[in-house]
């Protein structure tokens, strides 16, 4: 059974060492808390648009793995299908960084979004400990207002200014 386990985090800044930056926009055909079903397209520098249909399962409460199922689809059906969201699609820009021998991605959000900038590492098993690369602000795995899935329906430009000055 394919299971995603990673972890997120608020950044102070974007580390200049990022690379490899790529596009993608994606939206969610429902809204459910106990799993979520993703469209997304990804478009490397100069290449062509990859899309993808996830289907995610619930994180358990005090974890951070899930099961994950993903499927290539073509771009033309992932865009029609991005259309039928009732919500703005997200979309962000994606850095990768290398810290002590782990790729690390780095988000850096658009749109209704705009201002937001989340790290993420994925993990081969829960237990595993990592080195924060100095950037890291604070952790924010847990918080369900930082899921993509709660992003697209109450984007980050939406919160009140306390909310926002709390990160």
């Amino acid at each position: 059974m394919p299971l995603e386990i990673e972890r997120k985090f608020l950044i102070s800044e974007i580390p200049t060492a990022v690379h490899s930056p790529m596009e993608i926009r994606q939206a969610y055909l429902q809204s459910n808390p106990t799993r979520s079903v993703r469209v997304r397209i990804t478009e490397k520098c100069n290449c062509t648009p990859v899309a993808h249909l996830a289907i995610k399962g619930p994180t358990e409460t005090g974890h951070f793995a899930r099961q994950e199922f993903e499927y290539q689809i073509p771009v033309t059906e992932a865009q029609e299908i991005i259309r039928l969201c009732d919500h703005t699609p997200i979309h962000k820009t994606r850095y990768l960084y290398n810290h002590e021998n782990r790729r690390w991605e780095v988000d850096v959000f658009h749109g209704a979004n705009t201002g937001l900038c989340i790290a993420e590492i994925e993990l081969e098993a829960e237990t595993e400990s990592i080195t924060l690369p100095a950037f890291i602000h604070r952790e924010v795995t847990g918080d369900p207002r930082y899921f993509n899935l709660s992003l697209a329906y109450n984007p980050y430009t939406q919160w009140d200014t306390l909310e926002r000055s709390n990160i």
